[in-house]
């Protein structure tokens, strides 16, 4: 694939806004687990509201805070928040009928190269967060397929994402996904002792 054809595809994706969501059957966007009902809404980080956008900041700064304090990376906050608010971001929020917010897929249309320098598109997962009490239910995999069927539809070759491992949970939690360590991951592209110094991996899925 050219570089301006990866360029091509990501920028077509990134234009439909939130218009993109219609592509969804409904059934995947309202669903019901164990009584409850649960609702997944679309945003662009241009018609995110600010209280929400804080509220969705939280439930990752409860989550994760910790992980990037024990990590190589540290915790920053500013850096974090700006991180989140970079220009093609897009979040699927998941709620419950009476408005409380459970969790995110923070995600970006983007590209990224191989180990050749060839530039392919990629749907690039940059957060997932949930509340605790609704982990285990099934939702994150429900976000992450429709993530799957977007990148199928528009043509783009992979998931991709970044996962700290010692966040045993959710390397496992992917890997039942089907990811698995991506050839620019440090662990696939350093010698072994080079990688050790990394404490993340880079995964991805290939879009069939």
């Amino acid at each position: 694939m050219s570089e301006i054809n990866a360029k091509e595809i990501s920028k077509q994706a990134n234009d439909l806004g939130t218009k993109i969501i219609e592509e969804i059957d409904k059934d995947n966007l309202h669903f019901t687990i164990n009584n409850v009902n649960y609702n997944i809404e679309l945003y662009t980080i241009d018609n995110l509201p600010t209280t929400l956008f804080d509220k969705l900041f939280q439930i990752l700064k409860t989550n994760m805070k910790k992980q990037y304090q024990a990590a190589n990376i540290g915790w920053n906050q500013k850096k974090k928040i700006k991180e989140m608010k970079e220009k093609d971001a897009h979040y699927l929020v998941v709620t419950t009928d009476n408005k409380e917010i459970v969790g995110f897929l923070y995600f970006q249309f983007s590209t990224e190269m191989d180990m050749k320098d060839v530039e392919y598109p990629v749907f690039y997962i940059m957060e997932i967060q949930l509340v605790k009490k609704v982990r285990n239910l099934g939702i994150g995999k429900k976000l992450m397929d429709i993530g799957e069927q977007w990148s199928k539809l528009h043509k783009f070759q992979r998931l991709m994402l970044t996962v700290f491992l010692k966040n045993k949970d959710a390397y496992r939690f992917y890997e039942k996904l089907g990811f698995v360590p991506d050839e620019i991951s440090p662990s696939q592209c350093l010698d072994p002792e080079e990688a050790k110094e990394y404490d993340y991996e880079i995964m991805s899925k290939m879009v069939e």
